[in-house]
């Protein structure tokens, strides 16, 4: 015999506050309305009116702006070869230099809805090294690359994508070498 769970039905605005309207709904909870003001008798809820409305929280804010839906995609990154002795050189651990790397050019990067081949260089070959995480993706930019490049959905989702960002990895790695280093190009206008 199975237990019946009892369904969650206390409107308490308080205790509800802390919960996403995700969990309400899924507790069988009804959001907080915005608070309101009874013009005819003067009180007011205990907030003051004010000339904005009053936004109901993240489901209000979907309903006027368009939604960009993202993907998790799987990444995996490591230096080039010809970057490892000055890693090791650094004194600093190496996956540190990478991952810094890897979230530098994760804040620039845009991913474009085209096909980039990944490069033909050596890459490091020690494993401590690969730095695993994963990155939101347009759903939109990923399913028209994906219809273009691997119709019958076979590849994986980091390979698609590896072209357009290890690049820009080894681009970050290079100026975080040349920054340990004390060496900085004059023209580079990073601070």
């Amino acid at each position: 015999m199975r237990k019946r769970i009892p369904q969650i039905t206390r409107s308490d605005a308080a205790w509800s506050s802390g919960l996403s309207i995700r969990e309400m709904a899924g507790a069988g909870i009804k959001p907080p309305s915005a608070p309101t003001t009874d013009t005819a008798h003067g009180c007011s809820s205990g907030v003051q009116p004010t000339d904005t409305p009053i936004s109901a929280g993240p489901a209000s804010h979907e309903r006027q702006s368009p939604i960009t839906h993202t993907i998790q995609i799987d990444i995996r990154v490591t230096a080039l070869a010809r970057q490892h002795a000055a890693i090791t050189a650094s004194g600093i651990a190496p996956p540190q230099i990478i991952r810094a790397a890897l979230r530098k050019a994760a804040k620039s990067w845009r991913p474009q809805a085209l096909y980039v081949a990944p490069m033909a260089a050596e890459r490091c070959r020690e494993r401590a090294w690969m730095i695993r995480t994963s990155l939101a993706v347009p759903e939109a930019v990923f399913d028209r690359i994906q219809a273009k490049q691997d119709p019958l959905g076979v590849c994986s989702r980091w390979s698609l994508l590896r072209g357009q960002l290890e690049p820009l990895v080894w681009q970050e790695i290079d100026w975080l070498l040349k920054r340990i280093d004390g060496v900085q190009d004059p023209h580079d206008g990073r601070a």
